[in-house]
């Protein structure tokens, strides 16, 4: 009897795509297309260089033009950034025991928050642990977004708390900007979704998609919400990653 191929296409067209497959095509050609967006980035400034050598100024308009291209550049990159750091959840790195105090210590060396920051932290001596990338990148993300979002007219008020919760540890950041609306937050939570305007975000939207998937590849949960009373953003988040 002679075979139905045009059957055999459609079940090999709507097999599932291996995880860790997707995963490795996303981060090679995010790897390689953030050395072409990096040189989209400086180009323009070594073009103003080099015309500037020859005596001419580019002022105006064509000054304008090379800085909107730079500003693309700089979202491109941190799109990639984002799907990078997407793909490398779980993988890629190293799983050590560690201090969560220690990798704030180190994510807000690198963050360097503005003089106006405030930090009012408790945390409890908790070990976890994860996978290195993965807890720097919960605390990076969350922070950055306080930083940025987490504003108001006196500067930035961020409470960091981080305790043993029964037999998960819990991180809770809360900062002092207006918050997300709860009828937004599910929005947010996907992939390249913002509430600002895009040269605000430095993350372009990718932030709280990488968190989220960080968080669920552990077994945990992220609770987002404005405090009612005090106001700001309250990001608490749940793993059952105690050493």
């Amino acid at each position: 009897m002679p075979m139905d191929r045009s059957n055999q296409r459609a079940s090999a067209d709507d097999a599932p795509v291996d995880d860790d497959i997707l995963d490795d095509v996303i981060y090679s050609i995010s790897h390689d297309l953030r050395a072409s967006i990096r040189a989209m980035r400086e180009l323009p400034e070594w073009l103003k260089e080099d015309l500037a050598a020859q005596g001419v100024d580019l002022a105006g308009e064509p000054d304008e033009l090379l800085g909107l291209m730079q500003d693309h550049a700089r979202r491109l990159d941190a799109m990639l950034a984002g799907l990078l750091a997407y793909s490398r959840v779980g993988r890629l790195q190293e799983v050590v025991t560690v201090e969560p105090l220690d990798v704030f210590k180190q994510v807000v060396g690198a963050l360097l928050p503005p003089e106006d920051t405030h930090f009012f932290c408790h945390f409890n001596a908790v070990p976890v642990r994860m996978g290195q990338a993965d807890i720097a990148k919960i605390f990076e993300v969350i922070l950055s977004n306080a930083l940025t979002f987490g504003r108001n007219e006196n500067g930035s008020r961020i409470e960091v708390t981080s305790c043993r919760s029964g037999e998960v540890w819990e991180l809770m950041i809360a900062d002092s900007g207006p918050g997300i609306p709860a009828d937004k937050i599910e929005h947010v939570m996907k992939p390249m979704r913002r509430l600002s305007a895009k040269a605000e975000d430095p993350t372009a939207g990718m932030g709280l998609f990488v968190l989220d998937r960080i968080v669920r590849h552990y077994g945990g949960e992220v609770l987002i919400e404005t405090r009612r009373r005090r106001g700001g953003c309250l990001v608490r988040v749940r793993l059952p990653v105690l050493v």
